[in-house]
């Protein structure tokens, strides 16, 4: 995936759980947390898939802090994908803080022939969850979703 905003060193790996998948997620910025956890969110449901960014849908989502405001948003690009089969190519976050996030999501419908879709996330949870700063350019998360 490729990010709109230009975030260096950010980064996600994969967690295995049973029945649950996780993301420990590392940036510079707190846009850069969000940023990798769009781009691991993607790899989870569909990973290697090449997806174009033909298409931008605005997003805004709220919460009462950081990781609230993480789990809305990870749970509004889930539904783009699963109800609305728009697969997330690109993220631009426009507008970041504690209890708010706004940004422009790029990427493509869903095509068969060209995605291969490996999981399907039923929910993001609040399980172990976790986002924090742990100096002035490390931004630490971690969190599960149920498949």
């Amino acid at each position: 995936m490729q990010n709109g905003n230009n975030i260096p060193e950010t980064a996600y790996r994969i967690i295995d759980h049973t029945s649950d998948v996780g993301l420990e997620l590392e940036a510079s910025t707190l846009t850069g947390l969000f940023v990798a956890a769009a781009e691991g969110l993607m790899h989870i449901i569909c990973p290697h898939c090449q997806i174009k960014p033909a298409q931008s849908h605005p997003l805004q989502v709220c919460g009462e802090n950081l990781e609230e405001l993480l789990v809305n948003w990870l749970s509004e690009l889930n539904y783009l994908c699963q109800v609305q089969r728009f697969l997330t190519a690109r993220v631009k976050i426009t507008e970041i803080h504690e209890r708010f996030l706004q940004a422009e999501v790029t990427g493509e419908t869903r095509d068969p022939l060209r995605h291969a879709m490996r999981s399907e996330i039923k929910a993001v949870t609040y399980h172990r969850i976790e986002v924090h700063q742990e100096a002035a350019d490390k931004w630490r998360g971690r969190i599960y979703m149920d498949l």
